[in-house]
Order: C-alpha cells, then structure tokens, then sequence
C-alpha cells in the first residue's frame, strides 16, 4: 500500500511511489499523485480522487464542495446496475414503478426491457456499480452497438432500458447524474438522440 503523507493543503494527501526515500525519512525523489477528500454529510461518507499534479487535486476539491452543497455530488453508491435492473424488472411487474404518465407498464413492454438488458446491457454493465457508469462509456457502448450491426431502433430501446433503471436511481438519491441524457444512437451526430421517439429532420 502506498504511503499517504497530509500536504500542507486541507483536504488532500500526498501519495509517494513506493521507493521514493521520503518513505524512509529522506527527501522525495518521486513524482508523487495527489488524493482530494470531500466529505458527503448527506451520505455520511467521504469521496476521493486522485490526480497527478497538486493544481487538478485543489481545483477538483473546490468543485466538488461546490456540487455537495448544491446537491448535485453523491458519495458513489455501491448499487450495481444488475441490482438496479432487477430491482426494477421486479418492480415494474408488482405495478409498483409506472411510467412517467403514472400508467403501468405493459407486460410486452417489459419484456422488451428485460430483452434489452439480458441480451446487450448486463453483459457489458451488470458488475459495475450505477455511480461508475458516465455518459461517454455509453456513448461508446452505442457506437460499439451499431458498428456490430444492431439497427438505431435496437439501440434506442437498449438505452431506453438504461434510461428508465437510472430515472429510478436519481429519484431514490443513488446517484445525482443520469448518463444517459442526451445519448446519441447514430455515428457522426447526423440524426436522433437516445430519445425513443425520433426527431423530425430539417428541411
């Protein structure tokens, strides 16, 4: 384990290579990474990253205060979108999560979701936790779709399927950004987001 040493700025440590001579009471001669902390009061754990140079850790952890106080940072939850996805299978079959227009969802509906999941999703998303997951891994993940063949109205419906479990996620406070916003499903921009219905093209 690398030894953490507290720098003269709150908040972030530095972290020294494992045969840099500070760690024997020397001077250093390596080119430590820097750990920012924050704490989350509102989920009563701490969030950290590490950056390679003491400017990116400061300006990361001025940031990320910021965000907690506005409420858009959460402490990463240990969620996995499986967990999420079955959840929300489970759910959406009790009848106890509904549309957006507060209707039940069809039961052709949810099996093209489970479909979607079980087929293209979980095998690529399932292990990793909702937090981890950020917009450009799925944009690549839609582009990886559609170079394997799969048409832009699979694809859409796959991503719908992601879209609906991290709704749920945001409204249950598991994470504070959906990454799915805003999703292309067709290469090189021309054509219609990750939205299920398409857009009109300009004349």
């Amino acid at each position: 384990m690398q030894e953490k040493r507290t720098s003269r700025h709150t908040g972030i440590a530095v972290r020294h290579r494992s045969r840099c001579l500070s760690r024997a009471g020397g001077r250093c001669n390596c080119s430590p990474s820097y750990q920012a902390q924050v704490w989350s009061a509102r989920d009563r754990f701490p969030i950290r990253r590490s950056f390679p140079t003491l400017a990116a850790a400061k300006a990361w952890r001025a940031d990320a205060q910021a965000a907690l106080r506005r409420g858009t940072l959460r402490a990463p939850t240990k969620t996995t979108l499986q967990e999420a996805a079955e959840e929300w299978l489970a759910g959406a079959r009790a009848g106890s999560i509904r549309t957006r227009g507060g209707e039940p969802y069809k039961p052709s509906a949810i099996r093209n979701y489970e479909q979607s999941l079980r087929l293209r999703v979980l095998p690529v998303f399932g292990p990793v936790s909702l937090a981890k997951i950020e917009r450009p891994r799925l944009q690549r993940f839609v582009e990886e779709l559609l170079r394997d063949g799969h048409d832009a109205s699979t694809v859409r419906n796959t991503i719908t399927a992601i879209r609906v479990i991290y709704r749920r996620a945001l409204d249950h406070g598991l994470v504070a950004v959906n990454p799915t916003h805003a999703l292309r499903c067709r290469l090189r921009g021309a054509g219609a987001s990750g939205s299920p219905h398409r857009r009109r093209r300009r004349r």
